[in-house]
């Protein structure tokens, strides 16, 4: 066993795995950085038979404010860059930073145990095994597909949304795509224009927001000016999506939102109404049976398709943390500011966030606060063990004023300006050059 007693890990070379690696590099504090692939960039690889990355996805926020701290993307990248163009900007933050040349690939942590009197133990897949003083667990949310539980069985063929990989996979076929996220839409739009016959699933009604707003990113838009209360913001976006920008979703077939907006992901994308107003793509409700070559719905409709496509998310799991070290209830995660362990002091999270907003610069903010946690850890001890007491103990409402879905994509759900205010603010609070 080597003791490296006085670094840190950091799981995953993906966009949060190096942008705490570029804090720690910065103020010197050592660290190992793992990955368990061949290549950096997380789920952006698209080469990796894991990803749940098809060859037609896009960022859904806007390469204006979707960005790491001090790194903007390219001046030629259009407003909602592609996944190759996501990737190459994540590694080229990578390299511009140092970090290509400090990751060891293809090494797999496989379990993690905390020692005596504080430290982690990993095992790694080739059987060495290595202590450190802490872990940043940076391993991402979208490996593990989330599969619906329907009664009776479906004789043809069904995939998750994780496994599919591009619209040749859709020609020839009647294809139902189920789910009401981002990725459902956009597998129902290259379902509407490839496959034989299509049609969308969806449990409730959904808002869905145009990525532009009279010429302008909808995120770009939206943070111009001062940042409206709640009782404003809402009536007047849902003015703008009712009277200008979208109307009475009825038309296209769609029920009427069941939730206020805002109160689950933003949907960004009106593709879809396009497809469903050319009768490229039709609505169905919830299913109800699964029989054979058909499938029957809450409505009374039955359809016969070739192809089901479960767009129904993913689990968080955590396969190196052992239950009984770490127990996470996926309902109802436990994390002081959806980062730091209740009841391990050396014991991070990255990147586990929900927000309303673009990731990039939530990342950043989490792997600065992360940078001051640990440097205080050694030289104010007295401050640090004040945060530490409120990570124990405290837990802040981060939803706004937002009464989200109770779903478990959800339970750590956050208002995108209320939580990086409230990083910013605690960088500030522990960081003791301020």
């Amino acid at each position: 066993m080597t003791s490296n007693r006085s670094s840190w890990l950091i799981l995953g070379a993906g966009p949060s795995g190096l942008a705490n690696a570029r804090v720690l590099k910065k103020l010197s504090i050592p660290f190992d950085l793992v990955e368990k692939s061949g290549f950096s960039g997380g789920i952006w690889d698209h080469r990796r038979k894991d990803t749940p990355i098809y060859s037609t996805t896009h960022f859904i926020s806007s390469k204006t404010m979707s960005t790491f701290r001090d790194f903007p993307m390219p001046e030629d990248y259009p407003d909602y860059p592609s996944h190759e163009q996501i990737l190459a900007y994540i590694r080229n933050f990578s390299a511009a930073n140092g970090l290509e040349r400090v990751i060891r690939f293809n090494t797999e942590v496989t379990d993690l145990a905390p020692l005596p009197g504080g430290g982690w133990n990993a095992t790694f897949d080739h059987g060495e095994q290595r202590e450190y003083q802490g872990v940043i667990v940076a391993n991402g949310r979208n490996w593990y597909p989330n599969w619906p539980d329907y009664t009776g069985s479906f004789s043809g063929e069904i995939i998750h949304s994780k496994d599919y990989q591009g619209p040749d996979q859709l020609k020839g076929k009647r294809v139902l795509i189920v789910g009401g996220g981002n990725s459902a839409c956009d597998i129902a739009c290259d379902a509407a224009m490839t496959a034989e016959q299509t049609w969308i699933s969806m449990r409730r009604g959904y808002h869905f927001i145009p990525k532009h707003v009279f010429g302008i990113p909808s995120d770009v838009f939206a943070n111009q000016g001062p940042h409206l209360p709640l009782w404003l913001e809402r009536p007047v976006f849902r003015f703008l999506l009712n009277k200008l920008l979208i109307g009475d979703l009825r038309r296209y077939g769609l029920p009427k939102p069941d939730h206020p907006l805002f109160a689950s992901h933003p949907i960004m994308n009106t593709r879809i109404l396009h497809h469903l107003s050319h009768g490229d793509l039709q609505y169905l409700p919830d299913i109800k049976v699964l029989d054979g070559s058909r499938v029957h719905f809450s409505n009374g409709q039955s359809i016969e398709p070739d192809l089901i496509i479960y767009a129904t998310g993913y689990n968080q799991v955590f396969p190196f943390l052992r239950s009984e070290v770490f127990s996470w209830n996926p309902d109802q995660p436990d994390l002081f500011l959806n980062i730091f362990s209740r009841q391990y002091a050396n014991l991070l999270f990255a990147g586990f966030v929900e927000a309303d907003g673009a990731a990039f610069p939530l990342i950043s903010l989490q792997a600065d606060l992360i940078g001051a946690y640990l440097s205080q850890q050694i030289k104010d001890p007295v401050r640090w063990q004040k945060f530490r007491d409120r990570c124990e103990s405290e837990r802040p409402d981060l939803s706004g004023g937002i009464k989200h879905l109770p779903t478990a994509r959800h339970a750590y759900y956050t208002q995108s300006h209320l939580y990086a205010k409230v990083l910013k603010k605690e960088f500030r609070r522990l960081d003791s050059n301020v």
